[in-house]
């Protein structure tokens, strides 16, 4: 375990990833952490992170209230989410395959962007009924390429194609996901962790090819 002794000086973790590299980066309420060390950058503001994702290409984007930033080759840069729509802020953020980023949390729907330089170019924009709340506690690719959106309504999946919706009458244990709370499994089942407690999903291909009676 670490704490403060071990130089984490702040126990309010909201998101968690391990880059292609192996190195662990740490969300937290006062600033983002590499391993147990705090990131300590002219462009990084000390302040609350909620999420990081890394793109094929080996770029981190790590996002704040403050907006989007990008590290690759050792140098840190803020990237300009020229969407008027995200001027609230981003609190979610995933990579697709393609390397395109997908925001949400602060904003009236979920935005698709193409990184660009130090600027960003959007693709796609969703709102209900394809995503089910603005309120989006994460974002999250599984092996098969789907996009995962855990909200206070449930969860939202898409497949490249289709949206599917997921609730407790879906038997989900509870609607109001946990922030950050999904892992894709090696066995390619999914969990998800609610307010409530864990439902574990384990047939996710069925979810856009049920089975025919």
């Amino acid at each position: 375990s670490y704490g403060r002794d071990d130089g984490l000086g702040n126990l309010a973790l909201y998101g968690l990833l391990q880059d292609s590299r192996g190195a662990l980066w740490a969300s937290t309420e006062g600033g983002l952490y590499r391993e147990v060390q705090r990131v300590t950058d002219p462009v990084l503001p000390v302040e609350r992170y909620a999420a990081a994702a890394e793109t094929p290409d080996g770029s981190l984007y790590v996002v704040s209230a403050r907006g989007l930033f990008r590290h690759r080759r050792g140098r840190w840069t803020r990237v300009a989410i020229d969407d008027p729509r995200a001027q609230r802020g981003v609190s979610a953020v995933a990579s697709g395959p393609d390397g395109s980023l997908w925001l949400g949390g602060m904003m009236p729907g979920l935005l698709q962007v193409a990184p660009d330089g130090d600027r960003t170019r959007t693709l796609s924009w969703w709102t209900s009924p394809s995503i089910s709340s603005e309120q989006i506690l994460f974002l999250r690719f599984d092996r098969r390429g789907w996009l995962w959106v855990g909200t206070d309504r449930g969860v939202d999946v898409f497949n490249g194609a289709r949206w599917r919706h997921l609730a407790q009458t879906d038997r989900l244990l509870w609607d109001d996901l946990g922030e950050g709370a999904f892992l894709a499994d090696y066995d390619g089942t999914v969990w998800f962790g609610t307010s409530r407690g864990l439902s574990h999903l384990l047939r996710p291909e069925l979810l856009f090819d049920p089975p025919r009676l």
